[in-house]
């Protein structure tokens, strides 16, 4: 299980939850259409679980899935590359978990 967060002072975006994902993908390769996937499938399961959403960016739907734009226009350069972990300073970040069992979700979008 790996916790996720909610941006102390401020609202929460789908770049923020993408930098998490990114920062707590270990040795998985996760490209840019993947990182899509997974956050659609994190709002959608917080949705169904808590009856709110994670993030209040539109989530799009393009010809091959589900795209965030800000995060697209983000990692666009990468193409069908593996992403780079990314680092984040937790100190920004109150975390809570909200029973995201990531390896289900990874493990559904391959």
């Amino acid at each position: 299980m790996i916790y996720f967060f909610i941006h102390k002072g401020a609202k929460v975006k789908a770049q923020e939850v993408a930098e998490v994902i990114l920062a707590n993908k270990g040795d998985i390769d996760i490209t840019h259409r993947k990182l899509q996937k997974l956050l659609y499938y994190c709002q959608a399961n917080s949705i169904v679980k808590n009856g709110k959403s994670i993030f209040d960016d539109k989530i799009e739907a393009w010809d091959y899935g589900p795209v965030c734009r800000d995060v697209w226009y983000k990692y666009k350069e990468y193409g069908y590359s593996p992403l780079p972990t990314v680092r984040i300073n937790e100190s920004n970040y109150d975390f809570n978990d909200i029973n995201i069992n990531w390896s289900v979700i990874l493990k559904k979008i391959w």
